[in-house]
């Protein structure tokens, strides 16, 4: 069986390259022929992917969705090359190719256990520290990410983190391409703040979970 993550940069390589104007196409269609050589992946093998790839959905459900819990979900979503809707007032739907959607919940998941956590312990802080701490840590976390994804990738390879198409579409057309507004308390104390991105930044990804 053929590696599915190589199928799917070589499946995007050549949807951007239908897509892109001439001197992009070109880059694009010679890097999925590279990568089809490097790999033994035949154009029916690619096809054959396509067929059976598809936008799945995975939510999180809360008892009440809070400023923070919108905020990390419009930023963490991008990183896994995926899109966050809002439905209702207590559930966040992330949408993604295959398993993108399930890993990020899981990431999402993780992310808001380990603020939780971190809140419960600033036991003498006021809300403005608390918020600033929460807004950091964010900031930090999506920081982290981002380093990782680009570690991951060259520049000629950018475009394989980029969210889908067929993400971007059908989350278009659920939504009527509207989008959410999200409501950031105005609160900010740098100290909290710094120390926030600080362990943002230093947090660690373990398959489904964020510790320090």
């Amino acid at each position: 069986m053929k590696n599915d993550k190589i199928l799917d940069k070589i499946s995007n390589l050549m949807k951007r390259a239908r897509e892109a104007d001439d001197a992009e196409g070109e880059a694009s269609i010679l890097l999925a022929q590279k990568l089809m050589v490097k790999h033994n992946v035949s154009l029916s093998d690619v096809e054959l992917f396509d067929s059976k790839s598809e936008v799945n959905a995975s939510s999180v459900q809360f008892g009440r969705l809070l400023w923070w819990q919108r905020m990390l979900a419009a930023s963490l979503a991008e990183q896994f090359r995926c899109r966050s809707v809002l439905s209702g007032k207590n559930k966040v739907v992330f949408y993604g190719m295959n398993d993108d959607a399930r890993i990020a919940s899981e990431v999402y998941e993780g992310a808001i256990m380990h603020i939780k956590y971190r809140r419960s312990k600033m036991t003498y802080a006021t809300k403005a520290e608390k918020t600033s701490y929460i807004k950091g840590f964010i900031c930090g976390l999506i920081d982290r990410l981002e380093e990782q994804r680009k570690s991951l990738v060259s520049e000629s390879t950018e475009l394989m983190v980029l969210v889908p198409q067929e993400v971007n579409d059908h989350v278009d057309q659920i939504t009527n391409g509207s989008k959410a507004r999200i409501s950031v308390p105005d609160d900010l104390d740098i100290e909290h703040y710094l120390k926030g991105i600080k362990d943002g930044a230093n947090a660690e990804i373990v398959t489904s979970r964020i510790i320090s």
